[in-house]
């Protein structure tokens, strides 16, 4: 059963995609005090923030979240006392940022029209295909009130995810070649 019809809608389909996954850009948490304290008393070193726990275990989970949960716990990570640097290390980050994994395709086809010369090109992009939300940013900085017992951190949006690489994009293209 062949079909000079369905011959003509069918053939000549080209498919095309790409996947690009990555594991998220490294970051260590910054932090202030509400006082301005001097942590270190050093012209020349910055203080760093102390990690008291492990930043992965114990996430808080909050419905209203963009995916439900913190991207770390802030619980994990402390004021350094007066006269140390703290413990967080320096270098590319302790911590990673959010990864994703994309999907973009395109389905393509030329037609001929009279001859080889004149052709009808169609193209259809999808960026995003299966509209994965990726984030991209995550609040990371603290402000310690070391004026309250146990300096708590009064940055509300610690470790929120802040933004995104956008949803799916849809492209049309229709292109007379001659």
């Amino acid at each position: 059963m062949h079909s000079k019809l369905l011959t003509v809608v069918t053939d000549g389909w080209q498919v095309s995609g790409i996947t690009t996954a990555n594991s998220g850009a490294p970051f260590t948490p910054s932090f202030s005090t509400t006082n301005a304290e001097d942590i270190t008393g050093s012209t020349n070193e910055g203080a760093r923030i102390n990690v008291i726990g492990n930043p992965y275990a114990n996430i808080p989970t909050n419905p209203s979240l963009p995916n439900g949960k913190l991207a770390f716990n802030p619980a994990a990570f402390a004021v350094p006392a007066v006269g140390t640097i703290g413990n967080a290390g320096g270098g590319a980050g302790i911590l990673y940022g959010p990864g994703w994994l994309n999907f973009d395709a395109s389905l393509s086809r030329s037609i001929p029209i009279v001859g080889e010369k004149r052709q009808l090109k169609l193209r259809i992009e999808a960026f995003n295909v299966f509209n994965h939300v990726e984030f991209s940013g995550v609040a990371s900085a603290f402000a310690f009130n070391p004026l309250l017992a146990g300096s708590p951190n009064t940055t509300a949006n610690t470790g929120q995810y802040t933004s995104d690489r956008g949803p799916r994009i849809l492209s049309l293209e229709l292109r007379f070649q001659f």
